[in-house]
């Protein structure tokens, strides 16, 4: 692991740990003395038109994320801005942001050979089953890179779950989904492990009752569900009701007394000014 960088006082951020294959990657990829930024966009962003993906180097790089908050990032057990006080080179395999609709697309140009061989792409989606783990779509095994199942409701199902301090998403690809492929993304400003994925699952579930096809995004928001899928009102309403709720009961379930999390995010100067929660 890294040190800490200068920039961070000591205390704020705990240790944490990484993924040690991806870091050996983004550290090879560093020998070449080319800025990591360059060599993304050279690789991967720039061949699927990813114009909303880029890397974070620094606190500034996070500013324009959706605010969340986070016990985490503090030692005093109040929940603090996570983009104020965690430093992404804390992550030795490097820190990207993204949009569902950039997720989505990367994964369909990964998916389906744009960018990598056949081969690379069997790897990556043939399953090596894990016993005894624990999965809601179906018995879990891990290729390279992506998580997933053979056997789900709706077919193979490839993707994976991301978490950090205040943030929760979860990805994932059905290639063989009833009407067509299907890739769902959800992003949470919320600390709650089930929660992105939970919403993946409903979502696909909404879209398999209602006999749609296409790419399907949804996001923390209403805002964020605006891909074509989407369109239909009543498929809208019943996503954005669900995104609703779903904040709701997590809020819920992971703060406890809200009242005295919102008090203590206030003692702490971590709210926005004429915002409460």
């Amino acid at each position: 692991m890294r040190a800490p960088p200068s920039a961070m006082e000591a205390g704020d951020i705990p240790a944490c740990a990484f993924p040690s294959g991806y870091a050996g990657i983004y550290r090879a990829l560093g020998t070449q003395r080319a800025p990591w930024q360059r060599v993304l966009a050279s690789c991967v962003l720039d061949p699927l038109g990813l114009v909303h993906t880029r890397v974070a180097e620094t606190r500034a790089d996070l500013q324009a994320v959706v605010p969340a908050y986070a016990a985490a990032v503090g030692a005093d057990g109040l929940a603090y801005d996570v983009r104020q006080r965690y430093h992404p080179g804390w992550v030795a395999h490097g820190v990207v942001v993204s949009t569902p609709r950039d997720v989505v697309t990367c994964y369909g140009g990964v998916l389906s050979g744009a960018l990598l061989s056949a081969q690379r792409v069997r790897a990556m989606t043939t399953l090596v089953h894990v016993p005894g783990a624990s999965f809601r779509f179906g018995p879990l095994g891990y290729g390279v890179g992506l998580m997933g199942t053979a056997v789900s409701p709706d077919g193979p199902l490839w993707g994976h779950n991301g978490s950090g301090p205040g943030f929760r998403a979860s990805a994932f690809h059905a290639p063989a989904f009833p009407g067509g492929a299907v890739t769902v993304c959800v992003m949470c400003a919320i600390e709650d492990d089930d929660a992105a994925e939970g919403m993946v699952a409903e979502a696909l579930a909404l879209q398999a009752a209602l006999g749609e096809t296409g790419s399907a995004q949804q996001g923390a928001a209403p805002d964020c569900l605006q891909p074509p899928i989407l369109r239909r009102s009543g498929f809208r309403q019943q996503v954005q009701r669900g995104v609703r709720e779903k904040s709701k009961e997590v809020m819920s379930a992971t703060t406890g007394d809200l009242v005295e999390v919102r008090l203590g995010i206030r003692r702490a100067g971590g709210l926005p000014d004429g915002r409460d929660g």
